[in-house]
């Protein structure tokens, strides 16, 4: 497997995400880290799956990470729980959009 130069999306947080992988593949890096809780949500992530695959399709580009973190650290044990079941229900997700790191 060669190196990858992929952009964190964290750098257009304030873009949407189809402009932020837009700027990644004119800019000619590999693929993104998106940065999930801003760019989608875990559930948008889902519902919009097949738009996605398309998106970066066109763009020749992939995710190949997704940066969580909150609330998956969150103190609350209720909504710890709640991320972790929705995060759980998205991992099939994750595989058919080709991503191989969850961070």
């Amino acid at each position: 497997m060669s190196n990858k130069i992929l952009m964190h999306t964290h750098t257009f947080r304030t873009y949407t995400a189809e402009e932020a992988l837009e700027a990644a593949a004119r800019w000619g890096y590999d693929g993104v880290e998106l940065l999930i809780y801003r760019h989608y949500g875990l559930d948008g992530l889902v519902k919009k799956k097949d738009h996605i695959a398309k998106l970066l399709k066109r763009l020749k580009i992939s995710i190949d990470a997704i940066h969580m973190s909150v609330p998956s650290a969150s103190r609350n044990v209720d909504e710890r729980k709640e991320f972790m079941s929705k995060f759980k229900a998205a991992i099939g997700t994750f595989k058919d959009l080709g991503v191989s790191i969850l961070n």
